[in-house]
């Protein structure tokens, strides 16, 4: 019985884990995708009103 527990408590334990990795990995991949959404059209903006004067 305390196998079983142990065995449940570490299997949660590693489902934490890579949910956390997940997570991690989704959040920094969308804020590299939003990063650049954000930061292309500023650059084009600017190098577009450089251009113009």
């Amino acid at each position: 019985m305390a196998i079983i527990r142990c065995l449940c408590v570490l299997s949660l334990a590693d489902h934490v884990q890579v949910a956390c990795w997940a997570l991690h990995r989704t959040l920094t991949v969308g804020a590299s995708i939003s990063i650049r959404v954000l930061v292309t059209p500023a650059f084009v903006f600017l190098h577009l009103s450089s251009v113009e004067s």
